[in-house]
């Protein structure tokens, strides 16, 4: 399902309403100084003392990558295409804040360093590679400890020597060959505006210098981003792209790349689909399309509790299909997929006490106490009572244990224990 709108202001109002009326449960350098340094290997160690000769000092601090192709302080790529990888290094010295890339390369076996520079701000966000025809890109997300704003940096390497090509803020990035052209492209999501509009950028790397040739805006302006997820949609090359649109409500849009540029889908067709809680898209059929989630109330109770009930959609073209319906447990981390005679017909209530997920087959807008399933999560490492032998043990992970009751009913709505258990997944 999704909601449609004429003009943006009276659907946030709306969506926040029901938000309120419909509770759908379920500083980088103090972080820094708390966390341990991971212990080095041997060829880490040759690289760390190759870069305290290159500093003068011995007082390093190595700057890791939060996310990204690179999420270590060393990372190995062949950044110059000369057959060999480069090792690309970030840190601090003691007496400065600035964060410093240092480009090491082995010779005679023995690493050395070829090239420091001072990096854009404190923070180092991320760092990717996009592979263009006119040669490797390294794509750095900076983030500014003080303001917290972000820029992107495509930086290439050549004769020894790391030169920034471009710089520009953004939000979020995503790099893939939305042309089709057997190469990537750099995708960039920024922030909301004072309008609030989001505009998203394709810079394209077949020139000598990288350059925006395209642009369009998400259906809705973004206050944070979730996920972005690459894909088709109706055979075109797409980005689906999860994000925050603020009061606790979520959407999703899908980018997706003509002969005419990126398009915005859901701008495109006057929809917008929403959610209230953290849910990204995911190809739940595994039918390699991914899919999109969209949240409503099982009951129209008005309970600030009431669980909600989530659709997985499909698009194709203008039209899109129900592939599948569920409750998510996201402090569990489990989803149960309800069957289709289920739907609207049945009441989940939450149990405070033992963290149960209760269902109960409902009868018009009364509910009747025709007990379906209980659902259990428990911490193995904690007391719990001792279940009878009703309760089954279904899924074990990590320190949380997972239990299934089933009531005998003479309803027709019934399902056995394993039809049950075959309708349970873990998340993640």
């Amino acid at each position: 399902m999704v909601i449609r709108f004429g003009r943006i202001i009276p659907v946030l109002a709306c969506a926040l309403a029901m938000l309120l009326l419909s509770s759908c449960a379920g500083a980088d350098a103090g972080l820094e100084g708390l966390m341990l340094p991971p212990k080095l290997t041997s060829e880490q160690s040759e690289l760390y003392s190759a870069l305290e000769t290159a500093a003068g000092t011995e007082n390093l601090r190595l700057r890791y990558p939060k996310s990204g192709e690179g999420s270590s302080a060393f990372i190995f790529r062949d950044i110059d295409a000369d057959g060999a990888d480069e090792a690309i290094v970030f840190y601090s010295t003691q007496d400065s804040s600035a964060t410093r890339i240092n480009i090491l390369r082995k010779t005679a076996e023995k690493w050395v360093s070829v090239y420091d520079m001072k990096g854009n701000d404190t923070s180092v966000v991320s760092v990717d590679f996009a592979q263009a025809q006119t040669g490797l890109r390294i794509v750095i997300g900076w983030s500014s400890a003080i303001s917290g704003q972000k820029t992107l940096t495509l930086c290439r390497f050549a004769d020894n020597m790391l030169s920034e090509e471009l710089t520009m803020p953004y939000q979020a990035s995503a790099i893939c060959d939305m042309t089709g052209d057997d190469y990537e492209e750099v995708v960039v999501f920024g922030a909301a505006d004072d309008n609030g509009d989001t505009a998203v950028s394709l810079l394209s790397l077949d020139g000598e210098q990288p350059r925006v040739t395209s642009e369009t805006k998400l259906a809705f302006g973004a206050e944070d981003y979730l996920a972005i997820t690459p894909g088709k949609m109706s055979g075109f090359r797409a980005l689906y792209v999860d994000y925050s649109v603020g009061g606790g409500v979520y959407s999703s849009d899908v980018i997706y790349f003509t002969g005419d540029g990126l398009k915005s889908y859901f701008s495109e067709y006057d929809v917008l689909p929403l959610r209230y809680e953290e849910i990204v898209t995911e190809d739940v059929t595994g039918n390699g399309v991914p899919d999109i989630p969209v949240q409503r109330a099982m009951t129209d109770s008005g309970d600030e509790d009431a669980v909600c009930m989530t659709e997985y959609i499909e698009l194709n073209g203008k039209s899109s299909v129900t592939v599948m319906t569920a409750v998510i447990n996201l402090r569990d981390g489990y989803l149960f997929e309800l069957p289709a005679d289920w739907i609207d017909s049945v009441e989940l209530r939450k149990s405070g006490d033992s963290g149960e997920w209760c269902f109960f087959e409902k009868n018009g807008n009364s509910f009747t106490e025709v007990e379906l399933l209980r659902i259990k999560t428990v911490n193995k490492n904690t007391y719990h009572d001792k279940f009878d032998e009703s309760y089954k043990l279904i899924a074990d992970r990590g320190v949380n244990q997972y239990y299934m009751f089933v009531p005998v009913s003479e309803s027709p709505m019934k399902l056995s224990l394993t039809e049950c258990k075959n309708r349970f997944r873990l998340l993640g």
